[in-house]
């Protein structure tokens, strides 16, 4: 991370409903993080094989991804 600040990590299903928040909180910058998501949702429930769409949102930017589920 190059600059200090709140970041929050969300994964949203393809029809764009929110599954799961893996990180919510603040980072201070030149430390290198690691998110692993273990296929779960807010409710501890495994979610389907499939297309997913993660959102990294930080202090200025929002960057979106598709990525696939495989079990």
């Amino acid at each position: 991370i190059s600059t200090s600040g709140l970041f929050s990590i969300a994964i949203y299903d393809i029809k764009g409903a929110q599954v799961t928040t893996l990180i919510s909180e603040y980072m201070d910058a030149g430390v290198d993080y690691s998110v692993t998501w273990n296929g779960r949702d807010d409710n501890g429930q495994f979610v389907a094989s499939g297309m997913y769409i993660y959102s990294l949102i930080s202090n200025d930017n929002i960057s979106t991804q598709k990525m696939l589920l495989l079990k």
